[in-house]
């Protein structure tokens, strides 16, 4: 299966970069779904390398409609990513950094519901990043992420799916700094909303159980 998709992205690839060269954000869409293909193959290493492409080719190339920063905060994502994840925790922040800075302004605008949504992915990061080195920061961060988080359940209107959704995410961080008993107490709330609201028998409701 990773063979054939390996091979399909490439021409992909090779396709668009030979009719918009390389410097062009479809380019860089096509990048990122080669660095995707890469890393879902577990090939982290030349994963990192073509959305490294990718974030060159924007960094050079001029906004070609609406998505450019989105495919922005994701080349700067994911290979954060990649550097936390060999343990080269300085790099990781300076491209999250920049991540975090393009949709906190993005956030201000039309899109802000997208944004904000981006947002909770990015403050999470962050917060496990700051795990180590700094429960407080990590604190604030995590704080961010309900900030952003709840700005789009009031855009869902409260939607008790959404909530529970968020709800895990804060779990999973708080059962990676060994806060146990709050990870349990959100994790028991969240049980209940998917009994309520998926049905007894939902994959969302048996994975909670």
């Amino acid at each position: 299966y990773y063979t054939e998709a390996e091979r399909s992205a490439l021409q992909l690839y090779d396709t668009v970069q030979k009719y918009y060269g390389e410097s062009h954000q479809i380019s860089a869409f096509a990048a990122l779904r080669t660095a995707a293909v890469y890393f879902n193959s577990r090939r982290f290493s030349e994963a990192r390398n073509w959305y490294e492409r990718a974030l060159d080719c924007l960094n050079h190339c001029e906004p070609f409609n609406c998505k450019y920063d989105r495919l922005r905060v994701t080349a700067l994502y994911k290979i954060a990513r990649e550097h936390q994840n060999s343990g080269d925790l300085k790099k990781a922040w300076e491209y999250l950094a920049e991540a975090i800075a393009i949709a906190q302004r993005c956030a201000a605008g039309a899109d802000h519901r997208y944004w904000n949504l981006e947002l909770t992915y990015l403050y999470r990061r962050a917060a496990v990043l700051s795990l180590a080195e700094d429960r407080a920061a990590a604190d604030r961060y995590l704080e961010k992420m309900h900030e952003a988080a709840w700005t789009v359940a009031t855009a869902e209107q409260g939607n008790p799916i959404y909530e529970a959704d968020i709800g895990e995410t804060d779990a999973q961080f708080l059962q990676s700094s060994e806060r146990y008993e709050e990870a349990s107490a959100i994790l028991k709330r969240n049980l209940l909303i998917y009994e309520q609201f998926r049905g007894e028998t939902h994959e969302d409701t048996l994975h909670a159980r």
